[in-house]
């Protein structure tokens, strides 16, 4: 065992070489003598041997420290934080400490710390008051010099902040639990203002877990934490929730809230940015809406085709900076004319792309290709479904550029009226990397005669 089974590991960044940084509570590592020259932090090589020209015990002026938090940050150096000294320092390569990064007198607390990488900077979370003096609450930006960003800074509205991570938009997005019956995430502007927030019930179970926050290719947030209920849904611990809303979403349940369930509407609507006269065309039920000067405008859906409105078609929102993101509620809509299209992803073991009585369905996460339209949608559980397309032709393509592959990739499919339901559009898989024959013996009991 490399470690002793008392020790602690905090935290583990990969170099761009290859090379594996690792923090936590420790004094021990099989190939190190003396046990100190590993204290606490050490490097292996990409092989997993240990790395002995790194040593970074030296940089530390206290018995006592330990390691939270490692990132690599934009210039290639080990930034690291926890309880030590300052709470936050860079190394050089070698293990030395990085002088030219002036953290001052650094943070007044360190419990709780963590960094992020934010671009070339770096954002530092955790239960702390000022940094070099300067009076900032929970969760700070930090340049490649280690200087306070003090154009960001939130007061003291929310207490402590643990789950953090930087949203495609540039803003980050926070949550904020109480461990009871509340469950709260924020997303947080490069200013420091909350640009939104959203309140969930929870169902709570333990507060010994690891909390963490991952944004998925679809813009949807895993969120992990101790509650096994998210607004009355079974989530055992984890749950994937909207976030990035779309500007419009097909509103199923008519509530005009976008929840979980309700996808972005396909294809492009024109959407009326006043005052201006802006036109621009909405993609997947998503807009972007570039270089509006500072102001108040609202932006009106076209309702003169099939799509109408559940509630308002138009919704208001305000530029107050040149390089502000602004989120602007998304309006829901209902097809008054829609087709659904729906089948079944199985494993196809005769490749004859027919689902016969001993083939399953498929529950690998694979995503469909619907055309015209470029309309991506997920494959959930075996089954794929899309609601609210116009009448037409149409073909849907399965992915297949990972293990799963396919002899019919590919199906066509026709709705000739408005209205329409087509189902057993079924997709037959073969798996491209399948496991080897194993060797099974059984020994049977001999039959006994009477």
């Amino acid at each position: 065992m490399p470690f002793n089974s008392y020790d602690k590991i905090n935290t583990v960044a990969t170099q761009s070489n290859g090379k594996i940084v690792i923090g936590g509570n420790f004094n021990y590592f099989q190939s190190f003598s003396p046990y100190d020259s590993v204290r606490n932090i050490l490097r292996l090589n990409s092989d997993g041997t240990t790395d002995f020209s790194f040593n970074a015990y030296s940089s530390f002026y206290q018995n006592y420290f330990e390691i939270k938090s490692i990132i690599i940050d934009p210039i290639g150096k080990i930034l690291i934080a926890g309880d030590f000294s300052r709470s936050i320092m860079r190394l050089n390569d070698d293990g030395t400490k990085d002088l030219s990064f002036n953290v001052g007198l650094g943070f007044d607390y360190t419990s709780n710390i963590k960094l992020t990488k934010y671009g070339v900077k770096t954002i530092v979370t955790g239960e702390f008051t000022q940094y070099n003096n300067y009076p900032i609450e929970n969760i700070a930006i930090l340049d490649t010099l280690g200087q306070l960003e003090t154009t960001f800074n939130m007061g003291s509205g929310i207490n402590l902040f643990i789950p953090l991570v930087v949203l495609p938009n540039g803003n980050f997005l926070i949550s904020l639990s109480d461990y009871s019956s509340l469950f709260e995430l924020y997303e947080i502007g490069r200013f420091g203002q909350i640009v939104k927030s959203q309140l969930y019930t929870i169902d709570f179970q333990a507060n010994n877990m690891n909390q963490d926050l991952i944004v998925l290719k679809s813009g949807k947030i895993l969120v992990i934490d101790a509650f096994r209920r998210l607004n009355g849904h079974q989530t055992n611990y984890i749950a994937r929730v909207n976030w990035d809303k779309n500007l419009i979403f097909n509103d199923y349940n008519s509530n005009c809230s976008e929840d979980n369930f309700e996808n972005p509407i396909s294809g492009n609507l024109p959407v009326i940015i006043q005052p201006g006269n802006y036109i621009y065309n909405t993609h997947n039920g998503f807009m972007n809406l570039d270089s509006l000067p500072i102001g108040t405008y609202t932006a009106t859906v076209d309702t003169s085709g099939q799509w109408k409105a559940t509630c308002s078609p138009s919704v208001t929102f305000t530029v107050v900076h040149p390089d502000s993101f602004v989120h602007v509620t998304p309006i829901g809509m209902y097809n008054t004319k829609p087709c659904t299209a729906t089948g079944i992803v199985f494993n196809d073991l005769n490749s004859n792309c027919i689902k016969d009585a001993l083939e399953l369905q498929n529950n690998s996460h694979l995503t469909l290709l619907i055309q015209p339209g470029n309309i991506v949608t997920q494959i959930i559980n075996g089954i794929w479904r899309v609601d609210s397309l116009p009448y037409g032709n149409y073909t849907a393509t399965i992915d297949t550029s990972g293990q799963w592959k396919s002899a019919c990739p590919t199906i066509s499919f026709s709705f000739t009226t408005q209205n329409s339901f087509i189902q057993n559009l079924n997709f037959g898989l073969i798996n491209n990397n399948p496991c080897t024959e194993p060797n099974i013996s059984i020994t049977a009991p001999k039959k006994m005669f009477i």
